[in-house]
């Protein structure tokens, strides 16, 4: 239980892109999000990193 909530912690300081991106992450591939969100799979992965980088942050580097 703790692990969750630290992970929804994590994700709820996130800006509300990257808040969608993790909930899309639950069901779709990079290139089918990047495909519905009308952005460039480039531009997606520099999102997922800085998604990396707050789990990072919260010391949850071993849930990625």
């Amino acid at each position: 239980h703790e692990i969750r909530t630290d992970l929804d912690r994590a994700i709820a300081s996130r800006p509300e892109g990257l808040r969608d991106l993790c909930v899309r992450l639950h069901g779709s591939t990079m290139a089918e999000i990047a495909r519905e969100m009308g952005i460039p799979r480039t531009t997606l992965y520099d999102r997922l990193n800085k998604l990396r980088d707050a789990f990072s942050e919260a010391g949850l580097e071993d849930y990625l």
